[in-house]
């Protein structure tokens, strides 16, 4: 008997279009989630984000859900589960709406300078915007002055819950201070005053950062100033013009 009579008819792959860059897509979105907020995923994971990066299809749905749950369990590390939530329903929802902007345009029409302005205004600020959304009773940073200077306005939020603190140390601390006395950290004077300018940050990781004030500080303050710190880090990584799209 033949191996097709053994085990049945193989089943056909739908023949699907493949959706190439700059087309906006759910592993662009993913991508840059991982890539500007500094995410540490494994190397499985990473292959497959390469995946959906260039296909993007209904049948790549597991490895879709693969990858955002690798994403959402690194922040909830970082964060706590509550921050991996909102991040969960962020995904979720702006996997939705990439899905239905792809089905309902003619792609084919889009030139690679127009798919990357679209990327630039719509799809890549909705995840920040989505998560700031969700996130909006948390009582965060001044959010006109974090999407100007992010990382500025994550010290001086930081800075102000320190102040608040009973333990007079923390008290009297800075942000600077407290990162400065982790050996896993290391930044110069100079680096410091630049990412407060609004310079892109390529030294400080949410790892980090969760390590050095989950030190020092109570559980909720290190999870709460990680979970900003994350949205400070894509906002200041991502491009001014692409910032001014959130307002």
């Amino acid at each position: 008997m033949s191996r097709k009579g053994k085990t049945g008819a193989a089943k056909r792959r739908p023949n699907y279009p493949v959706l190439t860059p700059p087309i906006p897509s759910v592993g662009e979105m993913l991508r840059y989630l991982v890539r500007e907020g500094c995410l540490d995923i494994s190397k499985d994971r990473k292959k497959a984000l390469d995946r959906l990066c260039s296909f993007s299809l209904p049948d790549f749905i597991v490895e879709e859900a693969s990858v955002t749950r690798e994403i959402v369990d690194a922040i909830g590390k970082y964060a706590g589960p509550h921050w991996g939530a909102l991040w969960k329903r962020t995904l979720e929802d702006q996997s939705i709406n990439i899905r239905t902007f792809v089905a309902n345009v003619d792609c084919s029409a889009i030139s690679t300078e127009r798919g990357r302005q679209i990327h630039m205004e719509s799809i890549a600020p909705a995840i920040v915007s989505g998560v700031l959304e969700h996130a909006r009773e948390r009582n965060g940073p001044n959010p006109a002055h974090l999407i100007q200077k992010p990382f500025s306005a994550w010290v001086k939020w930081l800075e102000q819950r320190l102040e608040k603190s009973e333990d007079p140390d923390i008290a009297q601390s800075s942000a600077r201070i407290l990162l400065e006395t982790d050996d896993n950290i290391s930044f110069d004077e100079s680096s410091w005053n630049r990412w407060i300018q609004g310079a892109p940050i390529g030294k400080l990781r949410p790892a980090q950062i969760s390590h050095s004030l989950s030190k020092v500080l109570s559980p909720e303050l290190s999870n709460e100033a990680t979970g900003w710190f994350i949205i400070a880090l894509l906002l200041q990584n991502a491009s001014f013009e692409w910032r001014n799209a959130l307002t």
